[in-house]
């Protein structure tokens, strides 16, 4: 009799903790967005940042160089400014924040500056 109550409890015991191994590996997928870094190397082009997802780190690094600006603009439109931003003159990492609508700015081809959208 003890034997059957042994091996009773010990089948629970091992239901359960495959049951919260199982709800640990959920939550890692769910979060594994977080650890992942989102690289977009246009400002304007939603089809990169439609694999970003917010709350995940995005890192901008323009195919253009020499405009000091294009990693400010990206930041201002693109990033969530509650958390640390990190930039460079060439580049911007930050938490991305996904934002409803096109993006404000647009490179003008001729001058190479930026400008905003009307």
């Amino acid at each position: 009799m003890k034997y059957l109550y042994f091996v009773l409890v010990t089948i629970i015991l091992l239901g359960c903790e495959q049951q919260v191994a199982k709800e640990k590996t959920n939550e890692a997928v769910q979060n594994d967005h977080e650890n992942l870094v989102c690289l977009v190397f246009n400002l304007n082009d939603q089809d990169e940042l439609k694999h970003c997802k917010s709350g995940q780190k995005i890192t901008f690094t323009p195919t253009e160089w020499g405009n000091k600006q294009l990693p400010i603009m990206f930041a201002s439109g693109h990033c969530d400014l509650r958390y640390t931003v990190v930039w460079t003159e060439g580049a911007v990492t930050c938490i991305y924040r996904k934002v409803d609508g096109p993006a404000n700015y647009e490179l003008e081809a001729n001058t190479g500056k930026l400008m905003l959208k009307k």
